[in-house]
């Protein structure tokens, strides 16, 4: 399995380059991989290409990561030094967790 994902709000092309900036919420099961759920630019509601992802959670106790070059959504935990750390993949309380995401691209 993987998350899924909903376009909350979809905004129109601007620019020459064809950017927008969508909402999205994202779905998590409970198939954490390591390394994150993948995003691809279809799930944000882009056509080619997938630049930003910025997480709008503050409640559920995880922090969220954009891994940029390898298009995933990393889980993790703030510790005591302030390190993010990754979630293992028996990680509890992210089946059927929705976070939103703003996504930027074209």
């Amino acid at each position: 399995m993987a998350a899924s994902f909903a376009i909350i709000y979809r905004q129109r092309p601007r620019g020459p380059e064809g950017r927008k900036m969508n909402r999205v919420e994202m779905t998590m099961d409970n198939n954490y991989v390591t390394g994150g759920y993948a995003v691809t630019a279809d799930n944000a509601g882009m056509i080619t290409q997938l630049d930003t992802l910025a997480c709008q959670d503050i409640d559920s106790g995880f922090f969220f990561q954009w891994d940029r070059t390898n298009k995933k959504v990393k889980v993790g935990l703030i510790g005591s030094g302030g390190q993010f750390t990754e979630v293992s993949t028996a990680a509890t309380g992210l089946n059927g967790l929705k976070v939103a995401h703003w996504c930027e691209g074209s």
